[in-house]
């Protein structure tokens, strides 16, 4: 078992949870709240790997999760526009002569 601590400002619980959630076939875990941050508990599944092993997992894809939260907040706006066109009955840009294509 291994237990690792981390800063509640750093990594959000959504993220600690989908990075427990892609490590499942090696390690289970638990995360708690606690005055220090994020207590998660890592134990290998049965002859599987060691400690070291479930702990260096868990940390990769920490960063992983953490970095697509990252790039899915920054990219909520253009999702949203796309969304939002595709929808629509209008289009982005205005046609006309200039634009259209020769018959």
């Amino acid at each position: 078992m291994v237990r690792i601590t981390l800063q509640e400002k750093l990594y959000s619980r959504e993220t600690v949870e989908m990075s427990l959630y892609r490590i499942a076939g090696k390690c289970s875990g638990e995360i708690r709240s606690t005055p220090e941050g994020w207590e998660v508990e890592l134990h290998p599944l049965d002859k599987g790997p060691t400690d070291e092993e479930c702990a260096h997992a868990f940390r990769t894809e920490l960063v992983d999760q953490s970095l697509r939260e990252q790039i899915g907040a920054k990219t909520e706006h253009v999702k949203t526009l796309i969304l939002s066109n595709a929808f629509s009955k209008t289009t982005l840009i205005p046609q006309d002569e200039c634009a259209s294509t020769p018959t």
